[in-house]
C-alpha cells in the first residue's frame, strides 16, 4: 500500500507539472495572438502633435478647439527586441486618423479637455487585406493650475499643473485574426505634472509633462496591458509669422499580463520626434508636422504627416492662439492690444 500511495503521489505531481506547463504555454499563445492582433491597430499617437494646448491656465469660459489628420503608411515595425523588422507576409498599414480635441476653462485654474477619434485602418498582405474603419478611443481630462490654488500665475518662473484623465473604448475589440481593432479595448487612467515657460512676451515657448498611465484588463482578449510612463517635451520659436516646434515624446510600458501571467516580450516601448511648423490662418493656427519613430517595441514604426487646426475663443479671438491663454510672461487674452 505504501509503494501504492507513494506511485500514485508521483503520478499526481507529473499530472500537476503537466497541467502547468501547459497552462503556461496555452497563457502564451494566447497572450502572444491578442497582442500580435494588436500591434497592427492604431498605434499610440503623441498627445503633443497639436498647436492647441497652451503654457498657463484659461481663463473660465474661454478654450480651443482643433482637429487634426495623421496619416501613417509602413511595412516595419518595432518587434520584440527593439529591432526594426517587416512585418509578417509583406504586410503593409496603412493608417489614416482624424481627432478633434478641445478645451474649456471652467473656473480659474480648472479646465476640462476632450478628445475623440476616428480611424480607417488597412492592413494588406500576401494573402489579402484587412480594412476597418469607425470610432477610435475616447479621452477625458481634468487639468489643474496653480491659479486654483489662489496663486498668481504671471508671477511664478515656471507654469505647474495636474493632468488627470481617462481613456474609454467607443468600439469593440473583436477577438479575430482577420478583424482589426480600432481601440485597444480596455479603460486606462492616468495622471501627468505639466510645466511649462514662455519667454520674450510668447516668442520661444517650452513645454514638458510626464506621468503614468493605469491600464484595466481587456476583458474580451482576457489580457491586461502593462501600465505605462510617458514624457512629453517640447521647444517652440516664433519667426516672422510662423512658429517652428520641435518634440519629442517617449512611452515605456509593463509587459502584458494574461490569466495572472506576465509575457516578458510584450511590453511596448516608443521614443519619437515631432517636428512642425504652424502659422495663422483665417483667425485661426494651421500646423504641419510629420511623427518621426527613433526606437520602439512592439509597436509601428514608419514616418507620418500630421496636418492640425486650432481656433481658440476668449477676450481676442483674432489674435494668434498662443496670445490667447495666460503664460508665465504674464500675457493674459483680456489685456491683449488691438
Amino acid at each position: 500500500m505504501k509503494h501504492f500511495a507513494a506511485r500514485r503521489t508521483v503520478a499526481l505531481i507529473r499530472h500537476a507539472l503537466l497541467c502547468l506547463v501547459v497552462s503556461v504555454v496555452m497563457v502564451t499563445l494566447h497572450a502572444t495572438d491578442a497582442h500580435a492582433q494588436g500591434s497592427c491597430s492604431v498605434p499610440q499617437i503623441g498627445s503633443g502633435s497639436g498647436v492647441g494646448q497652451g503654457v498657463g491656465s484659461l481663463l473660465p469660459g474661454h478654450g480651443w478647439i482643433q482637429a487634426s489628420v495623421f496619416a501613417l503608411d509602413t511595412r516595419d515595425q518595432f518587434g520584440t527586441t527593439g529591432v526594426t523588422e517587416p512585418y509578417f507576409a509583406e504586410g503593409d498599414l496603412t493608417l489614416r486618423s482624424l481627432l478633434f480635441t478641445g478645451a474649456i476653462g471652467l473656473v480659474g485654474g480648472l479646465e476640462a479637455w476632450g478628445q475623440l477619434s476616428a480611424h480607417a485602418l488597412d492592413f494588406s498582405e500576401v494573402s489579402g487585406s484587412r480594412t476597418r474603419t469607425g470610432m477610435g478611443d475616447v479621452r477625458l481630462w481634468l487639468r489643474a493650475g496653480p491659479e486654483l490654488l489662489g496663486i498668481d500665475e504671471s508671477r511664478l518662473p515656471v507654469w505647474l499643473g495636474l493632468r488627470a484623465g481617462v481613456k474609454l473604448p467607443a468600439s469593440e475589440f473583436p477577438i479575430d485574426a482577420q478583424i482589426i481593432p480600432l481601440t485597444e479595448g480596455q479603460k486606462d487612467a492616468e495622471l501627468a505634472l505639466e510645466l511649462g515657460r514662455a519667454f520674450a512676451q510668447g516668442r520661444y515657448i517650452m513645454q514638458a509633462w510626464g506621468g503614468h498611465r493605469w491600464r484595466e484588463e481587456n476583458q474580451s482578449a482576457a489580457v491586461r496591458p502593462g501600465n505605462e510612463w510617458f514624457g512629453y517635451l517640447a521647444v517652440s520659436a516664433a519667426t516672422g509669422r510662423a512658429r517652428v516646434r520641435v518634440a519629442a515624446q517617449i512611452l515605456r510600458g509593463a509587459p502584458y499580463e494574461s490569466l495572472g501571467f506576465p509575457v516578458a516580450t510584450s511590453r511596448r516601448e516608443m521614443f519619437e520626434l515631432f517636428p512642425s511648423v504652424s502659422t495663422a490662418l483665417g483667425g485661426g493656427q494651421i500646423e504641419v508636422g510629420a511623427r518621426v519613430p527613433i526606437a520602439g517595441r512592439n509597436l509601428p514604426t514608419g514616418n507620418a504627416l500630421t496636418l492640425t487646426y486650432s481656433l481658440g475663443w476668449g477676450a481676442a479671438p483674432s489674435v494668434a492662439i498662443e496670445e490667447l491663454f495666460p503664460s508665465a510672461s504674464g500675457h493674459r487674452g483680456d489685456s491683449i492690444e488691438r
